[in-house]
């Protein structure tokens, strides 16, 4: 609309033709910036998020111009004159990872000066994107470059839950995308303040390490995340130039019959599949649901098998010890109208005599209930 502007973007490209070069001399003059403090830039994206026009600074490209920017522009000004600086193509959304990667590798001319692209986890796993991607051109690496828990920052107290599971979900997406080609992860913040910031857009976020100079919430000035120990776990347990490799196993033996004695004390109970095994048969004890064959297995002056035990202190359904006055053992079988199996067999809830009170209920855990 007539104007120029940092905010928002332009469509579909952000930059007026005859900018176009004095912005690649630009990356060039702000890579001798930072070499003149001692700092060397290894590589450079052509821009975060091409796609997104947010309420910050942005700037939109599609596949093929900046395909068309990297081979008339950025490529020639970057090989004369930061020779060993790479350019990696896209920094967005797996999702359309692919689409960018074909219109850079399809353009020989362009193909010539990147590296590889780069990927953000906001768009969900996307393994296919990675494969297809990497199929494209085997030579070209891809880099995941951004992942980040937004909308302010979690303590372990008061929510331990979603504490644990943002990590459990950077763990989940380094693992997938190191199984995908990706040659690396990056975190976008390693460490913030207590609010999630400083950020000039109140974009809040989360981090490995939250800083609390003041000692505000009085658990120090520093605090270390859940994130901060995963990520350290790779970090220290892959590093520079491991090579994954790929293992198959093939048991010339089946794997033996599960029995009542494999039913231990205090486990997690699972649903799965059935399939007959002798952990997935029950007995009705006086209200209590109990492992058939358990009493032999387990029986002291105080229970005697395994039943079924819905744990008062969590969300956990355990087998443990049967105790023949524990609430946490005694269940009803309440008829539920109208529904049948499609063999027309009555279905039931399976109440607990616990207050308050709880059903058996098939959900997906997550990090309380690993």
């Amino acid at each position: 609309k007539g104007k120029r502007s940092m905010i928002l973007s332009d469509v579909p490209l952000c930059l007026e033709a005859e900018s176009l070069g004095p912005w690649a001399k630009y990356f060039s003059l702000w890579i001798d910036a930072y070499q003149r403090h001692g700092i060397r830039i290894w590589a450079v994206t052509i821009q975060n998020e091409p796609m997104a026009a947010v309420g910050w600074e942005s700037c939109l490209w599609s596949a093929n111009n900046s395909a068309a920017f990297v081979r008339d522009h950025l490529g020639p000004v970057l090989a004369r004159e930061q020779p060993g600086v790479l350019i990696i193509g896209y920094d967005h959304n797996k999702d359309k990872v692919a689409k960018w990667a074909k219109a850079l590798y399809e353009d020989p001319l362009a193909a010539q000066y990147v590296a590889g692209v780069a990927v953000h986890w906001y768009g969900g796993l996307k393994t296919e994107s990675l494969d297809e991607t990497h199929a494209l051109a085997p030579g070209k690496f891809i880099l995941a470059s951004e992942a980040c828990n937004c909308g302010g920052v979690v303590f372990e107290q008061p929510d331990a839950r979603r504490w644990w599971a943002r990590a459990e979900d950077l763990a989940l997406d380094i693992l997938v995308d190191l199984l995908h080609w990706a040659v690396g992860w990056t975190d976008w913040n390693l460490i913030l303040d207590i609010t999630g910031g400083p950020n000039h857009a109140h974009n809040l976020c989360d981090a490995n390490i939250i800083a609390d100079p003041p000692n505000a919430r009085g658990h120090g000035t520093l605090t270390l995340q859940a994130s901060f120990y995963f990520q350290g776990h790779f970090s220290r347990f892959i590093p520079p130039g491991s090579i994954r490799t790929k293992l198959t196993f093939d048991p010339e033996l089946p794997p033996p019959a599960i029995t009542a004695s494999d039913v231990q004390n205090g486990q997690s109970m699972v649903f799965a599949a059935c399939d007959g095994n002798a952990a997935q048969r029950f007995e009705t004890r006086g209200g209590s649901l109990a492992v058939s064959g358990t009493d032999l297995a387990y029986g002291d002056g105080h229970g005697v098998g395994i039943c079924l035990d819905a744990d008062g202190g969590s969300e956990k359904l355990h087998a443990w010890k049967c105790y023949s006055n524990s609430p946490n053992q005694h269940f009803t079988f309440v008829r539920v109208p109208n529904i049948t199996t499609a063999a027309g067999a009555p279905v039931a809830q399976i109440r607990s005599s616990t207050t308050p009170v709880r059903c058996i209920t098939a959900v997906r855990g997550d990090g309380a209930l690993v």
